[in-house]
């Protein structure tokens, strides 16, 4: 991937589908609030000035109300002004050091948590049918048996004793969620689809510069942006309803500075392989709670 190189996004859903090819971009949604006058303080602007002032300048009702509507219309422009210089965002000056510092994306159904290091990136992956486990009858005919007596040891007062008899008898038969760990048993838990990771090679270990790392909750889009020898590198991250895909851009400001390897990975279950010269391809199938023949990726 070259420096030039240029693959725009939508953070927010439109009519059409991306635009395909080298080359070609769609812009980024997403306008900063502009604060106008309504028409009737407009009005009253002008009905305010033709009122004389009998005691001179600043004087009178209709003075006094010119100093509002001053002091008001200044107000107002210091707002649309801070609007436009400062949108809602969450920023940073330094990478993740772990998960819940990591900034969110995501579309409703992909999603990933974006850790901004420099010499790697990590994109924790996230998609919302990947659970394990399989259906199973858990069922147990002993809840039903104790609950009058534990109704009447919580009538006569007895709280422990009503506590130690439903722990043993309204549960559910096997290990149940495992306490914790059901991602083996039939049971299942959500997991995670994996880390797509880009190693970065600049080539050089200089000084890292204005590092920042935002994510924008207006055009919900994450960003890591820094400078390293005069370069400046940037990333932008989104992840579209409209076209259910995640989007990574990468750019340099200078041609032939941008490089690195890109891979894929999950703990478990999992296995990747080349498509092609340019694409990665993972595979895998989630355990039942016997075998790893539930849900395929």
């Amino acid at each position: 991937m070259h420096a030039d190189t240029k693959i725009y996004g939508h953070a927010r859903p439109h009519p059409g589908p991306l635009p395909r090819g080298e080359g070609e971009s769609f812009a980024i949604s997403g306008e900063n609030p502009r604060l106008s006058l309504p028409d009737s303080l407009r009005q009253t602007k002008k009905r305010a000035t033709a009122v004389p002032s009998p005691g001179g300048e600043g004087q009178g009702e209709g003075g006094r109300f010119i100093k509002l509507f001053l002091s008001l219309f200044c107000l107002l422009n210091s707002l649309q002004a801070s609007f436009a210089e400062s949108p809602l965002k969450l920023w940073y000056q330094q990478p993740a050091k772990n998960w819940n510092e990591a900034l969110p994306v995501g579309n409703g159904r992909l999603g990933a948590m974006i850790f901004g290091g420099v010499e790697s990136e990590r994109l924790q992956l996230n998609e919302d049918s990947l659970w394990s486990g399989a259906p199973q009858d858990a069922d147990n005919p002993k809840a039903l048996e104790a609950l009058p007596e534990i109704r009447k040891l919580l009538f006569e007062g007895k709280y422990a004793e009503a506590q130690k008899l439903a722990n043993r008898t309204l549960v559910c038969q096997g290990v149940g969620s495992n306490r914790g760990h059901g991602g083996r048993v039939a049971y299942g838990s959500y997991e995670t689809l994996g880390d797509l990771k880009l190693a970065f090679g600049e080539g050089t270990n200089s000084a890292i510069k204005n590092y920042r790392r935002e994510l924008d909750l207006e055009t919900a889009t994450a960003r890591v942006s820094y400078e390293r020898d005069g370069v400046k590198f940037e990333r932008e991250i989104f992840s579209s309803h409209a076209d259910q895909v995640l989007v990574v851009r990468l750019t340099a400001s200078k041609r032939g500075t941008l490089n690195f390897l890109a891979g894929l990975s999950r703990p478990e279950a999992g296995e990747v392989s080349a498509a092609g010269s340019d694409g990665l391809v993972m595979r895998g199938q989630l355990w039942t709670g016997e075998t790893n023949a539930g849900v395929k990726f």
